[in-house]
């Protein structure tokens, strides 16, 4: 699951303007496995992209990252005002 945290980070802090504002949680249930990007309000559309064609393509990659895990990979956007660095 690290593994698939830290591809996401990759991929989101390539796309955003503040790359130092990316932060990615992951939460393991028994069926799937949720990650979560957070950033900020401005990159949102950026992460989205053109009719959801950049969330889409993340989510494809992840799905082929994770090959071997039995469990659902889903990739949410959190649309709120996200954390400061120094707050972890």
């Amino acid at each position: 699951m690290e593994k698939l945290k830290i591809t996401l980070e990759v991929i989101a802090k390539s796309v955003v303007s503040l790359p130092q504002e990316v932060f990615v949680t992951t939460n393991e249930t028994d069926e799937e496995i949720i990650l979560t990007i957070e950033t900020n309000p401005e990159d949102i559309g950026r992460i989205i992209g053109k009719k959801g064609a950049v969330i889409h393509s993340i989510r494809t990659v992840l799905r082929a990252a994770s090959y071997g895990i039995d469990k659902r990979i889903n990739v949410e956007i959190l649309n709120e005002t996200p954390r400061t660095p120094n707050a972890e």
